[in-house]
């Protein structure tokens, strides 16, 4: 059975009254929910405050849930509309803990990465450091950018799902996504030189 089936019978169960279940959809997507606000916004206790709040609201508003859409969708539609709030509020424009970017297609993507503590202490500098040198060159994007940048290459959402969870048009995402790359590499360079 698949993730989007279970996800279908937790709902189901919610609706028509447990709501113990609910926890299940919190426990499996509070981590993914927690680390894209956590790139969007670089704030560890604004992450941990947007998650709580998008799934409070999730909760709240199951009802409106629409069978057809993902849960993960929806949470995610939800927790970035509860961070672009925050972050028009607060004008942050800070970044994420990235490990590396490069030119196309395949190798276009940008991984996040959680150190493994079992490597050795020359590797994890080494990854920390390109770290750093991604997020200077991530964070010359604007939010608008940024969010969608974040989606497709970080959390591996297709382009129809972002344009479901921004509520932006198709040639939006595209159009966003495009500009991004185009500035990232257009400032590479220079990073590089660092």
């Amino acid at each position: 059975m698949s993730d989007y089936t279970d996800d279908y019978d937790i709902i189901k169960e919610c609706l028509y009254g447990d709501k113990e279940v609910f926890s299940q959809l919190v426990d499996k997507y509070k981590d993914a929910v927690f680390n894209f606000i956590f790139r969007m916004t670089g704030n560890y206790q604004e992450a941990e405050d947007v998650t709580m709040e998008a799934f409070i609201q999730a909760y709240k508003k199951f009802k409106d849930f629409k069978f057809g859409y993902k849960f993960k969708n929806w949470i995610f539609t939800i927790a970035a509309n509860i961070s672009r709030d925050k972050l028009r509020r607060k004008k942050i424009v800070r970044m994420i803990s990235l490990s590396r970017f490069s030119g196309k297609d395949e190798e276009d993507k940008v991984h996040g990465e959680i150190p493994d503590t079992a490597r050795g202490p020359e590797e994890i500098l080494s990854d920390n450091e390109s770290a750093a040198r991604v997020r200077k060159i991530i964070n010359i994007l604007s939010p608008k950018y940024k969010e969608i940048f974040l989606l497709r290459y970080i959390e591996n959402f297709s382009y129809e799902e972002i344009s479901r969870i921004t509520g932006m048009p198709m040639g939006t995402v595209e159009n966003r996504l495009f500009r991004a790359k185009n500035i990232l590499l257009k400032n590479r360079a220079v990073f590089e030189k660092e």
